[in-house]
């Protein structure tokens, strides 16, 4: 399989979940052997897992004294659609936009606008030995050798209980099993997210909401088991920050942006190191 990058520049624009500021952003083609790239006030950035500079309820990543805010909606994509080289471009703000809070809007336009296959071939890292992040006995996340991108996953949350879910993870299964799945909260945690400057822009239209009190869903679900679902695709994210595609086996229990990137850069540390 040959390298792919999208065959011409789309523009993303909206709220950022957590800023509750207007966001714009630009997606460019890019050479082949690029990876994908940051430009920002003119300047361009790689991006690796050593990039990440906060996972309090997102993925933050910092270049210099630059950051950019939820990359892993957007990130998650670039994994699940095959996409090896492109350059985001930001124009506004300091978040990528949040849309209705899952990677549909994502995905709709970057297939409407096509992909391109370059001349060089795809390079993939097969995980060759076990690794593991725990934060505590329930808490982990561990990756082993597998000649596919398997992820299984589990969370257990209040009202929403237990949810399971184990797929192969390639262009169909993202797209028809995980993109449509939107972040998730709880209603009755708003003001005290708001009271520490997060989910500024969190909506109805863009988050999945439960109540505490009424012990269910108030908007309703894309697909069973949604919410571990967008757990996936938050994980795909983090995944999608180490270049060249990582494959192997991801069991995750009640994983989060904290131990999914913490993972993801020990494996980067460990082929630096070797390499």
């Amino acid at each position: 399989m040959y390298q792919r990058t999208i065959s011409r520049s789309i523009f993303f624009e909206g709220t950022g979940l957590h800023s509750g500021e207007y966001s714009a952003i630009y997606l460019l083609p890019i050479d082949e052997n690029s990876g994908i790239k940051f430009e920002i006030d003119g300047k361009v950035f790689d991006v690796t897992p050593k990039n990440v500079c906060n996972t309090l309820q997102n993925i933050t990543l910092c270049f210099g004294n630059y950051s950019i805010m939820t990359v892993e909606h957007l990130f998650s994509v670039f994994l699940g659609l095959g996409i090896d080289n492109v350059l985001i471009k930001v124009i506004e703000g300091k978040e990528i936009p949040i849309m209705d809070g899952s990677a549909k809007v994502f995905v709709d336009r970057i297939k409407e606008v096509g992909l391109v296959e370059q001349s060089t071939r795809k390079e993939y890292f097969f995980i060759d030995k076990e690794f593991s992040f725990y934060k505590n006995e329930e808490q982990y996340l561990i990756v082993r050798p597998n000649s596919r991108l398997i992820v299984d996953y589990e969370i257990d949350f209040e009202v929403i209980g237990k949810e399971k879910i184990r797929l192969e993870i390639n262009e169909e299964t993202y797209e028809n099993e995980i993109s449509k799945a939107r972040t998730f909260g709880f209603i009755e945690d708003s003001e005290k997210l708001k009271n520490v400057g997060l989910a500024l822009g969190a909506s109805m239209e863009n988050v999945h909401v439960y109540s505490k009190v009424q012990g269910k869903s108030l908007n309703g679900d894309r697909y069973q088991n949604e919410n571990v679902r967008h757990k996936v695709l938050d994980l795909l994210g983090a995944i999608a920050l180490f270049s060249p595609r990582l494959v192997g086996e991801f069991i995750a229990r009640k994983s989060g942006h904290f131990i999914d990137t913490k993972l993801i850069e020990m494996v980067f540390n460990y082929t630096l190191s070797n390499s």
